[in-house]
């Protein structure tokens, strides 16, 4: 079992996976851009400024987390969290949307996949940041 010191699980393969998450930033954006695969901001989908924004920013939490491991499960479970409630809060409000519009005859699908897709992202990545907050048992 990995061991906990100071926050930063001593398991190589975990090590540096939440860092590498938000490093991956670009590759997210570039996703977005050129292939339309909005799977990392889904809920900031119709706010350009925040949507876009929000890259530079996640790129920047990797590179803090990079250079200070342990602050990593921190980064994952803020981060991770902040973007569960803006899709939750998205979620809702497309659902409401959708229960008007199908009062008046109009039924659609407000959800694209891109939601799915970054619910597990988001969920994944608070998962990793509580285990590697987890202390040692063994």
């Amino acid at each position: 079992m990995a061991a906990v010191v100071g926050g930063s699980a001593e398991n190589p393969d975990v090590k540096r996976t939440i860092s590498a998450y938000y490093l991956a930033a670009p590759l997210f954006l570039l996703l977005d851009l050129l292939l339309g695969w909005n799977i990392r901001t889904a809920a900031l989908e119709g706010l350009p400024v925040l949507h876009y924004g929000y890259y530079p920013v996640c790129l920047g939490l990797g590179v803090v987390g990079w250079k200070r491991p342990s602050l990593e499960p921190l980064i994952a479970i803020g981060e991770g969290t902040l973007n569960l409630l803006t899709l939750f809060a998205g979620f809702f409000a497309a659902y409401f949307g959708a229960l008007e519009a199908a009062a008046g005859g109009e039924f659609l699908n407000p959800y694209s996949s891109g939601y799915l897709v970054n619910f597990a992202l988001s969920g994944g990545i608070v998962v990793a940041g509580l285990y590697r907050r987890m202390p040692s048992t063994g």
